[in-house]
């Protein structure tokens, strides 16, 4: 499994200098988005892995776990004020001519990804390749068009 983290992290940009894997992220709010296929192979389990914010040790999955809240709470707060837009509620503003109508991505459990729209409240199960494409693009609180 550590040459496929090793792989997996040099795609997210990370860097090995043959004994240590490094990987740096700008935004930590987006840490769980960004390292989540590494977690698929249960590297916050293993005894040597090590996560380091503003150059002090921090716990990696309690990190990313309270950035994710973090993240989530911003989101919330920002749709609410987007909600009261001189009564127009925020897919109002999103939607436009022949373009479909505009989904909100505000959920997620495992690979079920849950989304709300004007009308209308779904969920889909994502797996396989479409699912990674998925995470890749998509992060929680993002506006999603489906065709």
């Amino acid at each position: 499994m550590f040459q496929k983290a090793v792989n997996i992290s040099l795609l997210l940009g990370g860097t090995f200098d043959g004994k240590k894997i490094t990987l740096t992220i700008k935004e930590e709010m987006k840490a769980y988005q960004t390292f989540f296929p590494l977690f698929r192979l249960n590297v916050l389990s293993w005894s040597k892995t090590r996560a380091y914010h503003n150059g002090k040790f921090v716990d990696p999955y309690r990190f990313m776990f309270l950035m994710d809240k973090r993240r989530t709470t911003f989101y919330a707060q920002v749709l609410e004020q987007l909600d009261d837009l001189d009564g127009y509620s925020m897919f109002d503003l999103l939607a436009r001519d022949n373009i479909p109508e505009p989904y909100l991505y505000h959920k997620r459990e495992e690979n079920r990804f849950y989304f709300q729209g004007e009308n209308k409240t779904f969920d889909l199960v994502f797996k396989d390749k479409i699912l990674y494409e998925f995470v890749d693009q998509f992060d929680i609180g993002n506006i999603v068009y489906f065709e």
